[in-house]
């Protein structure tokens, strides 16, 4: 009966700490974007860490379009300003 009490308040303790860890993610829907030719900057970005903690980013995507329309993933690039 005891081991089956302590096994429970163990549980209570631990399992919220484990539920509220966050996932690390951006939120591109609340970021202003801009798109311009083969440009794409989005400012103020909001980025989630593991902790929660949120931190704001400005990108820029420069996209490069091959003969055949298509986007160019190797030569295509992502700026980050902190």
């Amino acid at each position: 009966m005891l081991k089956v009490l302590i096994r429970s308040i163990i549980v209570i303790l631990i399992v919220p700490a484990i539920v509220l860890a966050a996932t690390p993610t951006a939120f591109m829907q609340n970021a202003q974007i801009i798109g311009d030719g083969k440009q794409i900057k989005a400012y103020r970005v909001p980025t989630q860490d593991s902790k929660g903690n949120i931190r704001y980013y400005d990108l820029t995507v420069n996209l490069n379009v091959l003969s055949s329309g298509k986007i160019d993933t190797k030569k295509s690039s992502v700026f980050v300003i902190f």
